[in-house]
Order: C-alpha cells, then structure tokens, then sequence
C-alpha cells in the first residue's frame, strides 16, 4: 500500500475494473509521492507530466495466489531449496523433547528458539500443514528420510544425533560437546555449527541444521541465520553442502548475545 497522506488514508479511490500493478506503475506512484513530476527521464520515453489525484492507493493480491508479504530473496531461496519451494515451506523443524530422553538423558533447553526461527521462515514461506515436531516423533514415525530442518544439538536432539551418526560429521556423537571443523575444534558452549547437507537416509532430501554445543551455542546459530542471513549466505552455492561454525558473544554484558563471529565456514567434503 503507497499513502501520500496519513491523516487522509482513508479516502481511497476505488476502482471499478482490476488492473495490472506493474513494477513500473508502482515506481511511478512513489515518484509522485511528493508531488507532480515530469518522468520523461525517469521511465518513459516520452515527456509527460504527472500528477496524483487521490490521497491514497492500495492494491488488493489476488484471491488465488499465495501472499507472503514480500518476494524471498535469492539467496535465501537458494539456501532453503528444496526444503522450501514455490513459496512453501516442505521440511519438518524438529526441536528436542523438554523430558530427559536419548542416550544422555538430556532436556532439551533450546526448543523454544524456534518461535525466533518461525518468525524469521514466516516472512518468506507459507507453512505446509504443522511443520515443528519433537525429535522423539520424528524417529517414532519414521521420517528421518525426509526435508528436516533441525535444531538443537547431538546432546539434546536424538534426531540430530542420529542423523550425524550417519554422516560421521562435525560431532563426536559419542561426546557431543564439541563441534570438529576443519581448521580447529570447537567446545565453549557458545559455539554452534549452521550447516545443509544431504539427508543420509534419502540423498533426494536435504538437512539444515541448527545446533550448538550447549543451547545457547544454538541459540547462536539462531541469531546467525536470522539475523545476519545476508552475510551467512553470500558465499553459499545452490545444490552445496555447506556450512558454518560461528560463536556468539555478549558485547553490552546484558546477559544476552548481541554479536556473531563465524570461526570458518565451507564445503562439506
């Protein structure tokens, strides 16, 4: 919606036939937000001078389509695909159980970070039926073969534990209190590892995983994607395993991390 005036909002102009916003039409309605304009250099070959006549402008989407609210960057498009597609989100989220569960009897204190990660998903995707399970029904229903977006660590997430036990990747499943990259290990427990990578259980489908060495390294990794999305993800490749190790920090000593600092980063190999 374009307002050239707050306190008129309400007097719109309606029309009585749909017409086509283009990119152009609507460049053109912003120009003239401040006043008549001659926008022969600015979009048409021919000078000509315009000019609004309503208060207000507002364009409804239409019925059919799906709105989300604004067009998905490439880059995150590109790092989701194929857990998300055509605006839909296709993958589970899956958090650990709260109970003590799995082979280190662990509660799972990180679940709640998926609210930050849902708002984040939920600017760019519309969300296939209910998509956040615990990790113990994931394993119970059998779809650890599927798109899985997981989050939380070996420790607390038996689904991220298993899935890595498959891959023999970045943790010690055995003692997963730190995270093996390349260039260094990794155990101060706000550490995490942002990482995509095939589904060992079915090489069509794709992980992401979210998961820190104790949950505020998740809640790191959280902060990393959702936060500082756009330098995360300038170096990522479509159809690449790749991945992260960052390290939160509280720089204001508020009690709460405010910065992140990406340790190393590259192809899975």
């Amino acid at each position: 919606m374009i307002v050239t005036d707050g306190e008129r909002a309400y007097r719109f102009r309606k029309l009585n036939e749909p017409i086509s916003i283009s990119e152009t039409k609507l460049r053109i309605l912003e120009l003239l937000r401040s006043g008549p304009k001659d926008l022969a250099d600015a979009v048409m070959e021919e000078k000509k001078r315009y000019v609004l006549t309503s208060d207000a402008f507002g364009y409804i989407v239409g019925a059919g389509r799906p709105y989300r609210g604004r067009t998905t960057p490439g880059m995150v498009e590109t790092f989701f695909y194929p857990l998300a597609e055509d605006g839909e989100l296709r993958a589970n989220i899956v958090v650990g159980a709260p109970d003590p569960h799995g082979a280190f009897m662990q509660r799972a204190r990180d679940g709640h970070y998926v609210g930050v990660l849902g708002l984040f998903l939920g600017q760019f995707f519309a969300f296939r039926d209910f998509p956040v399970m615990v990790d113990t029904d994931v394993r119970a229903e059998r779809l650890l073969g599927e798109n899985l977006i997981l989050l939380g660590g070996p420790a607390a997430n038996t689904a991220t534990w298993e899935i890595l036990d498959q891959r023999k990747i970045f943790f010690d499943v055995d003692n997963p209190w730190a995270i093996r990259g390349k260039r260094d290990i990794y155990g101060d427990d706000n550490c995490g590892l942002v990482a995509k990578f095939r589904n060992p259980y079915s090489e069509e489908n794709w992980v992401i995983l979210l998961a820190g060495v104790r949950a505020v390294g998740t809640k790191a990794t959280v902060i990393a994607l959702t936060n500082y999305w756009e330098q995360i993800l300038s170096n990522y490749r479509k159809g690449k395993e790749y991945y992260w190790i960052v390290q939160g920090f509280d720089r204001n000593a508020d009690g709460h991390i405010d910065f992140i600092q990406v340790k190393e980063y590259g192809e899975i190999r």
